[in-house]
C-alpha cells in the first residue's frame, strides 16, 4: 500500500479542522440560543444561513452538474436537508 499524497492529506486534514469547527460552533450557537437572548427562530436562521454562505462556494464550482431541469429533485434534496 502506498502513502496518501500530501495534498491529498492536506486536504483532509483540513476537512477534518473544519469539521470540528462548525460542530464546536453549533454547539455554542446552540448553547447560546438555550441561555441568551436568541429566541428558535434566530438559532434556525443562523444554522441555515451559515450553511448556506459556506455551501455558495460548491454551488458556483458544481453548478452544472446539478439538475436544473428537475426541480422535483431538487426540492426534494432541500427537503431533506434539514428542514423537516
Amino acid at each position: 500500500m502506498t502513502a496518501p499524497a500530501p495534498r491529498s492529506r492536506t486536504a483532509g486534514v483540513a476537512a477534518a479542522l473544519f469539521a470540528v469547527l462548525v460542530w464546536a460552533g453549533w454547539i455554542q450557537i446552540t448553547r447560546l440560543g438555550v441561555t441568551g437572548p436568541l429566541r428558535p427562530v434566530d438559532v434556525t436562521a443562523l444554522r441555515y444561513a451559515t450553511a448556506a454562505l459556506l455551501l455558495l462556494p460548491v454551488l458556483c464550482w458544481q453548478r452544472d452538474s446539478i439538475p436544473w431541469g428537475k426541480p422535483v429533485w431538487l426540492l426534494l434534496a432541500s427537503a431533506g436537508a434539514g428542514a423537516p
